[in-house]
């Protein structure tokens, strides 16, 4: 019988093959990065990925134990025994925090030196790890909290638990802004946004009427188990959040103080919209209520694809108006004219918007395991990249265009090839087979989509290398994002974590 921490041991090295592959096949890449995007881009692209790959490799150690062993718990004995895993998952991710930042730095300090790039690099890269530790330490200990405190039905807990996790975010966002020339005044912005996003939090999950939100609030614990079957993938998904602050860590760099500003309070506005949205969806269908109290799961999930269509059009009309403000913001509070300003923020609001509109379809699609339901995934996918290609080319010119199509044809060939494999039993459809067919097929789509990008988009201007640092960074989350959702280990974390949270309990049985 082996030990709590032989098993995170074990799970941790059982995936450390594939991780191995993908980071040799960084390699293969590289020279291609070089040559189309330059030396910063690359070293801000191999040490990030790098650093996330260590990372996710610790997550999946953990996360697997950890909800094996909560599945198997009974309600009355987690609480009790919940303890020593929370305080061995702090240690553990702060142990292996150390160790990826030291380990990162001093591999990458021979190849700095060989290309003189540390007045370029390191700043950045330093800024870099420090926005990945914080975040990946205060993300995964929030969802932790949600799922268990969720699953043992007391959301007071889950309450203090997102309060923790949005106060934890301030704090190392603000160390990190502190310890940053000319960006002293985000500080105060980030503590006034995430000051209010926390007493939100509070004030919601914990049911206080409170004036104006009194009618709001009474049902929230209904409200918040009606969401959990759909909209509540939205929240906890990682890598969509990461997005957001990789790149708020790149437009800081590029633009400044006053884009960033903007950037977050913009942002902060669509994500408060769009929760303040999922409380009133209840209210548009009256009985969500007691539908949610009587656990009919399957009039929920028709319920929430009804609810899904309005979502998607009550986002879409928020982005558009956010991209209007953007406009004005630039134009007339600034009264300066900045046409590339405006274009990084509009095409940074459109493909947020496309991430949120695929993680709706994915709630609803994913929920059926065969290849017709993950082919027309695929297809809803690809049809969503051609018309947000064609847009580009509407909007800022035929090469953007170009590159948005080709990430379409990019992202559904692996994809498309990596759901046969797993389905067709003539293939060997082993853990080791599917990772190395993934891993590959990720490989050889990004290495196609950065010699795309090296021929639509040459390198002559601050302009286009903004560009390529855009739509790569994009591109290459959207493509990750949804190789995650059709990676099983990914699934058996994250996914689990979202059926604790929503179903409350899992057996034993289903846990193995």
């Amino acid at each position: 019988m082996k030990t709590v921490f032989e098993k995170i041991i074990s799970n941790t090295f059982f995936s450390f093959g594939s991780w191995i592959l993908t980071a040799l096949t960084s390699f293969i890449t590289a020279p291609l990065i070089i040559k189309h995007l330059g030396f910063e881009l690359y070293g801000l692209w191999a040490t990030f990925f790098i650093y996330v790959g260590v990372l996710n490799l610790v997550d999946l150690g953990f996360g697997v134990v950890l909800i094996r062993n909560v599945a198997a718990l009974k309600p009355e004995e987690r609480q009790q025994r919940l303890g020593p895993f929370i305080s061995l998952a702090f240690i553990y991710y702060g142990l292996v925090f150390l160790a990826a930042s030291a380990v990162a730095y001093w591999a990458w300090q021979p190849i700095v030196n060989l290309l003189n790039i540390e007045p370029v690099f390191w700043p950045t890269a330093r800024l870099l790890f420090r926005l990945a530790a914080v975040y990946f330490l205060v993300e995964r200990c929030h969802l932790m909290f949600v799922a268990i405190f969720n699953g043992l039905q007391k959301m007071y807990l889950a309450a203090i638990g997102t309060s923790i996790a949005n106060l934890g975010f301030l704090l190392g966002a603000v160390w990190m802004v502190m310890n940053s020339r000319g960006l002293v005044t985000l500080a105060w912005i980030l503590l006034a946004n995430y000051g209010l996003v926390l007493l939100y939090d509070i004030l919601a999950l914990k049911r206080i009427n409170y004036n104006g939100f009194k009618w709001v609030f009474p049902r929230v614990k209904q409200v918040k188990q009606f969401l959990s079957f759909g909209f509540q993938v939205q929240l906890t998904i990682t890598m969509d959040q990461l997005n957001i602050q990789l790149f708020k860590l790149l437009v800081s760099t590029l633009f400044g103080l006053q884009i960033l500003a903007f950037y977050e309070l913009a942002f902060r506005l669509v994500a408060f919209l769009q929760s303040l949205t999922k409380l009133v969806l209840p209210a548009v269908f009256p009985a969500a209520a007691e539908i949610a109290v009587r656990k009919d799961k399957e009039r929920i999930f028709n319920l929430t694809q009804k609810g899904s269509r309005y979502l998607i059009v009550l986002t879409g009309l928020f982005y558009i108006g956010a991209i209007f403000l953007a406009n004005d913001f630039f134009l007339f509070w600034l009264k300066q004219d900045l046409p590339l300003v405006i274009w990084a923020v509009r095409l940074l609001l459109l493909g947020y918007f496309g991430n949120t509109i695929v993680g709706i379809v994915a709630v609803v699609l994913m929920s059926a395991k065969h290849v017709g339901t993950q082919l027309r995934y695929v297809f809803l996918f690809t049809s969503f990249n051609l018309g947000f290609g064609f847009l580009l080319g509407r909007f800022f010119g035929f090469k953007p265009m170009l590159a948005s199509l080709s990430l379409a044809a990019m992202v559904a060939l692996p994809t498309l090839l990596s759901g046969f494999a797993v389905k067709i039993k003539a293939l060997p459809v082993g853990f080791w087979w599917q990772n190395l067919s993934k891993v590959l097929l990720a490989a050889f789509s990004s290495g196609l989509l950065i010699y795309w990008l090296g021929l639509v988009l040459p390198p002559v201007s601050l302009a286009t290398f903004l560009l390529k640092g855009m739509v790569f960074v994009f591109s290459y989350f959207g493509f990750l994002y949804i190789y995650r959702f059709f990676n099983a280990e990914d699934k058996l974390v994250l996914g689990r974590l979202l059926k604790l949270a929503s179903r409350k309990k899992l057996t034993s049985q289903e846990a193995d």
